[in-house]
């Protein structure tokens, strides 16, 4: 039941009550060996560590709940925590060390899925490889994803039309607008606080100071709201 707890105080920012939970059931599957257990609960605590602001701890518990994934050969767990932290790393603008993780992670899916993986690694492979320059290989990721995944779900919609954007930048700030507004409609923090970064970077590279103003601006009060 610990297991569970923890995510829904998350979400109901009920933080250091989830932070106490969290500690309890890490330090119970510890002291009965319950290693999946463990992996599950660290991977859970990821979403704690990004509401508190607190990087490095995020992939602390990422980064060993890959590790208990391998040593107990469970796909699934080492997929989890992998995607997990490999979105965490892009949106912290660090895609290089997020490249090999995604690429991992979609790995793991095909394996667990008969090659007929869910589409949410290659848009976030195509977000990484857009944020790299990787233009050819992005745009093959997001072909695959829309391909493969007819109707795409709010948020991943969302995600998908970012790396869309960041592929073919508009000449104005209009569809950035549109899509600020569509990830604020699918009530992702997360995903909004992407968009916004990449909505100002371009609105900066097309040296509109305006929108860089707006977005800058949107992008403090999203960042104080989490």
């Amino acid at each position: 039941a610990l297991v569970l707890l923890g995510p829904a105080l998350v979400y109901l920012g009920r933080l250091d009550h989830a932070e106490r939970v969290f500690a309890t059931c890490a330090a119970t599957c510890e002291q009965a060996g319950d290693l999946l257990h463990l992996g599950v609960t660290l991977v859970n605590r990821t979403a704690l560590w990004s509401k508190r602001a607190d990087p490095a701890r995020h992939a602390e518990d990422a980064r060993r709940a890959i590790a208990l994934g391998r040593e107990l050969g469970n796909l699934q767990l080492e997929r989890a925590a992998a995607f997990d932290l490999a979105e965490h790393l892009h949106r912290a603008g660090a895609s290089e060390q997020a490249l090999p993780l995604v690429q991992r992670s979609a790995e793991l899916a095909r394996r667990m899925n008969n090659d007929r993986p869910p589409p949410d690694d290659a848009v976030l492979l195509a977000r990484v490889l857009a944020a790299l320059g990787e233009a050819s290989a992005a745009a093959a990721q997001l072909a695959w994803a829309h391909q493969h995944a007819a109707p795409m779900a709010p948020a991943l919609a969302v995600m998908a039309r970012l790396a869309a954007l960041m592929l073919s930048p508009p000449a104005s700030d209009a569809p950035w607008a549109e899509l600020v507004a569509d990830a604020t409609t699918a009530d992702k923090l997360d995903e909004r606080h992407e968009v916004l970064v990449m909505a100002l970077a371009a609105a900066r590279q097309r040296q509109d100071a305006i929108s860089a103003e707006r977005w800058h601006a949107e992008l403090e009060v999203a960042c104080q709201a989490t």
